[in-house]
């Protein structure tokens, strides 16, 4: 399916002040490494090394970067910056989490064995979860599920960037399986880091 980028609701950017993003914000800025910080902030694009890795250039460096883990540290970054500020991508086609989660339990990556019960059974329950926290995915994160239990948007973390949409069935079993959902800061921190797993950036085209 398609998306189409909607505002964040025509609101104005609203500080977040709940303490538990501003404890992870913290925890970023403690590992932050003052080089590296200097050389994303100052840094030339050179070009392509691989579909994995890009050359950039500090001062009078070059660095090769592996643009998946440097991607995914960002948008993790980013969900937190702006949480509850977030605009929508909206799908053309709202797409079902009962099925996503299906889609998952298919594959080997799920860990899916037959002792852990009935696939269509896993799938309702965690279609189930997943709407039970609909109002705080969409207040927070515009991530928003209807009433019939589809997902309906996603996060815009980046202007103009729509993550891979094939990432979708694994993105919403780890929400289901990998989140902590009883505690608010392990939830936000597992949040943030699911979607920053599902927009990485994991391959740098050829040019042309």
């Amino acid at each position: 399916g398609s998306v189409r980028r909607v505002g964040a609701s025509g609101r104005a950017w609203v500080a977040c002040e709940l303490t538990s993003i501003e404890r992870l914000l913290a925890a970023v800025r403690q590992r932050s490494h003052r080089q590296l910080h200097a050389l994303f902030a100052g840094h030339v694009y050179v070009g392509r090394v691989d579909s994995s890795y890009v050359l950039l250039q500090h001062l009078t460096k070059l660095y090769v970067v592996h643009i998946g883990a440097v991607s995914r540290a960002f948008f993790y970054q980013q969900a937190l910056r702006r949480w509850g500020n977030l605009g929508a991508l909206r799908l053309s086609t709202p797409a079902p989490i009962e099925q996503l989660c299906l889609l998952a339990l298919a594959t080997p990556q799920s860990g899916w064995r037959e002792a852990d019960g009935d696939r269509a059974t896993l799938a309702r329950k965690a279609a189930g979860l997943l709407v039970e926290k609909s109002e705080m995915l969409s207040e927070y994160l515009s991530l928003e599920i209807d009433g019939e239990g589809r997902l309906v948007s996603l996060p815009q973390l980046v202007d103009g960037y729509v993550p891979p949409l094939n990432g979708l069935p694994t993105f919403v079993h780890r929400l289901v399986h990998q989140v902590d959902w009883t505690s608010e800061q392990p939830c936000f921190d597992g949040l943030a880091t699911q979607l920053a797993a599902l927009y990485r950036v994991d391959h740098v085209g050829a040019p042309p």
